[in-house]
């Protein structure tokens, strides 16, 4: 049977980790310890922790898997039923990887909040646009809850990737983002005085 690369054993070894304890519990000496390996070798393969992290996702999760394969044909169908699967199968890659990256953070949580005091932002966003909707300054039509879902989703993503990635992965500032992303909403709808 043929030796494993020194590569598919870190990889291996940081899964492992990875999925016990996230991304806090995979150290690149926990890695090389795992794996058998010096931790220059996790280094020269990966370039660092993040690196690591990165291609362990891209390569070992079935759910990002998952959201590439829903991404590779939109023309097979309609841009409604497309984006419901995209949505399906990035919140699939989400309630894997959430839990993993930020564990320490979910987990306190949970523990001391209930579920409507975790996220309180969506709460104050909702109401607000309900109340805009009744002083019929949004349109009745809009679905105010899918509203504030999209915009605090998006935050959070955005705010994930600039803190991930840099200022600059978003490939705007933030201020020119937020305004595309606003002027992309349903609100288009919003009737203007």
């Amino acid at each position: 049977m043929a030796r494993p690369r020194v590569r598919d054993k870190i990889l291996v070894a940081a899964k492992q980790l990875f999925l016990q304890g996230g991304a806090t519990a995979m150290t690149t000496k926990a890695v090389a310890a795992a794996a058998g390996v010096t931790e220059a070798s996790v280094f020269n393969n990966f370039g660092d922790k993040a690196g690591l992290v990165r291609l362990l996702i891209e390569e070992e999760l079935p759910q990002f898997a998952a959201f590439q394969q829903t991404l590779e044909n939109p023309l097979a169908l309609p841009p409604v039923p497309w984006m419901e699967q995209v949505l399906v199968a990035a919140r699939g890659y989400f309630m894997v990887i959430l839990p993993l990256v930020a564990l320490p953070l979910l987990t306190q949580q949970k523990a001391t909040k209930s579920g409507s005091e975790l996220y309180s932002g969506y709460r104050p966003l909702l109401a607000k646009l309900r109340q805009r909707q009744c002083a019929d300054e949004i349109a009745a039509s809009v679905d105010c809850e899918a509203v504030a879902q999209l915009v605090m989703g998006a935050a959070m993503h955005g705010a994930i990737t600039e803190l991930t990635l840099g200022s600059n992965a978003l490939g705007v500032d933030a201020d020119c983002w937020a305004s595309r992303l606003a002027n992309s909403l349903p609100l288009a709808d919003i009737r203007r005085s």
